[in-house]
Formats: structure tokens, sequence, C-alpha cells
């Protein structure tokens, strides 16, 4: 997050305290969050669907975990997609106004549906997917708070990242957000690498680290996965 350790730690417990109470207290959280893993039990996802159906499949079991199932969102196929960019300063109805990083010219009319952009390559990763909406479902929460945690844009996005965690997705956001990667070309082989989200792959795997803690699980069953 461009701080020192002890300020980021400081800082992700303070916003988890924010998504605490934006979700209901912990009693709430502890009663309905789930940490979520990448496996038919959570994701029971049939493989046979085309490239379209499988993202609104995907997308409908992270409507389901996060709770929101019952908001209206429409996919919007983005071969270069940018949640933060694309979602900024949509205010909505459903969400109430979010005007602390977002342009006022770019509201969404009352009734419109909550687009959600997603990159139809990413149907080949299924983690990095599922992270991608979940970010964009925690944003929408987000916007939904009574009083914004932060009018700054950067924390803003930590602040996405980390909700998309509390809502049980930090297994998916903590292997997503650093990737490696091999092209080749002919003869020639080249290698490369990718970040995605706005926290580090650290800082996910702290904030992953707290929300286990939060509902008492085994650190096994999160490094497993």
């Amino acid at each position: 997050m461009g701080q020192r350790e002890d300020e980021t730690v400081d800082w992700l417990f303070d916003a988890t305290g924010w998504w605490l109470e934006l979700l209901g207290g912990h009693q709430t959280f502890r009663s309905a969050s789930v940490l979520l893993t990448p496996t038919p039990e959570h994701f029971p996802v049939d493989g046979t669907l085309t490239d379209e159906e499988m993202a609104l499949e995907f997308f409908s079991c992270v409507a389901e975990h996060a709770g929101v199932r019952h908001w209206s969102f429409v996919l919007e196929p983005d071969e270069q997609p940018s949640v933060a960019d694309a979602l900024a300063g949509m205010s909505h109805p459903l969400t109430g106004p979010v005007e602390h990083d977002a342009p006022v010219d770019a509201p969404l009319a009352p009734g419109e549906p909550l687009p959600v952009p997603y990159d139809p390559a990413a149907l080949d990763d299924p983690v990095a997917l599922v992270a991608s909406f979940a970010r964009a479902v925690a944003y929408y929460i987000a916007g939904s708070a009574p009083q914004a945690y932060t009018d700054d844009p950067e924390q803003h996005a930590y602040l996405v990242d980390l909700g998309a965690v509390m809502l049980g997705f930090g297994v998916f956001l903590a292997n997503a957000s650093f990737r490696f990667y091999q092209t080749t070309e002919g003869m020639m082989v080249g290698w490369g690498y990718g970040r995605a989200g706005a926290l580090s792959q650290a800082d996910v795997s702290y904030a992953l680290a707290i929300h286990a803690a939060l509902l008492d699980v085994n650190e096994r069953d999160v490094t497993r996965h």
C-alpha cells in the first residue's frame, strides 16, 4: 500500500472494523460468512456451458455468496477491463450515490442494472474471474454504506479489495493478485507477470488471515488452497 508495514496493518484492522459494521456486526458476520474455496462445493459450475452462460453462472455464485442475489446486475464483456475505472461514479438507487471517487457525470438511471465488466479471456482462469467479480460486488456494497470510509480514491480501491476478502473471496484474491506466465512464439520463449487488484499479494494474504481468524478457520484449511 506504499506505507510502512505497521501502518498497513493498522489500516487493515481499522478498515476491517468498518466492513464488519457494514455487514451487520461481528455476530452476524460470524453466522453468515464462510471462507469460499475454488471447489465444486462453493462453485458448482457446469463446464459444458457456453462462455456467456459460464460467466453468468460464476457471477451468480459470487452474488449468492455475497448476499446480493436480489440486486440487479448486468455483465459487460470487456477485453481490457478495469473494474475500478468502469465502476467509478456509477451512483444507483440500489447502492446510493458514490461521490467520493466518482465523476458526477456518469450516474446510472434509476432502475438500470449495475454493470460488471469482465474479461472473457478470464474464463480460462476461473480463480481470476471470481476475484474480479468479487471486487465488483464489493465496490457496490461499499457504495451502499451510509457513510464512506474514505474520500481518498486510492484508499477506496484498497477498501474494495478488502471488502472482497471480507465477503469470503480472500483465497481467490490471494491466488489471483500476482501471476507469472510464459509466452511462446515460434522458437522464442518469454516470461512475464501480472498483478490484479489494488492491495499487494502480501496485504491480501494478511487480510485473508484476519478473515480466517474472525471465523476461527483452521490455518490448514486456508493454505491448502
